[in-house]
């Protein structure tokens, strides 16, 4: 394999860049997300229930250990409550919480697109080589010669799609399950502010 991959030329120096790049960003990502839906979990479970039971100061008490991205805009949702400020106040913890999600995320998905361009580079380079070798051997030209150095050529496009396919894969994973947070995020923020509407409604009406 190691031979296969020589044979690719210079170009797979980059590539080989790229791929150690991307399986750094796939590895630190899976372990942050992860970390923050682990951290999530049972926290927003306990306080989705004492929402849903208008149970506002103790759901805040729960939150004070949140460390989560949902715990933590939560928090400040319960926090700001009566200040006139919590939706804001929610968005910009949101937004800061979602943009340390989504850290790295570009520099997964340009590899996934410029991969494939660089093989392509490759795979041009070597078949200049090739019409170089077969203008050089002139009425000697060996099929042989021409075969091998086409598919030599190749390896480098392969290589680009084989980093590419995965990245791109992951990338769009990785948009999906934080999609999925910061969906949570603003139910769970809007379920607060509603019942702390209707908590006031009925002090007013009281």
């Amino acid at each position: 394999m190691l031979e296969l991959l020589a044979r690719g030329g210079i170009i797979m120096i980059p590539l080989g860049i790229t791929s150690m790049v991307a399986l750094a960003v796939v590895l630190e990502r899976l372990w942050t997300i992860g970390r923050a839906v682990r951290a999530d979990r049972d926290v927003v479970e306990k306080v989705h229930g004492l929402i849903k039971a208008k149970q506002l100061s103790e759901a805040y008490v729960v939150l004070q250990e949140a460390s989560g991205p949902i715990g933590l805009v939560l928090k400040e949702t319960l926090r700001s409550l009566g200040s006139g400020q919590a939706r804001e106040r929610a968005s910009r913890i949101a937004s800061r919480q979602i943009r340390h999600l989504e850290a790295y995320l570009k520099t997964l998905g340009v590899i996934g697109s410029i991969s494939p361009l660089i093989g392509l580079l490759g795979t041009v380079i070597g078949l200049l080589n090739v019409f170089q070798r077969i203008e050089g051997a002139g009425a000697r030209v060996d099929p042989s010669m021409l075969a091998g150095g086409i598919w030599q050529a190749l390896i480098t496009t392969v290589t680009g799609l084989c980093i590419a396919v995965p990245a791109v894969l992951m990338y769009h994973w990785f948009i999906s399950r934080i999609d999925g947070i910061e969906a949570e995020m603003k139910e769970l923020t809007e379920e607060v502010l509603d019942v702390e509407g209707a908590l006031q409604n009925a002090d007013q009406a009281a």
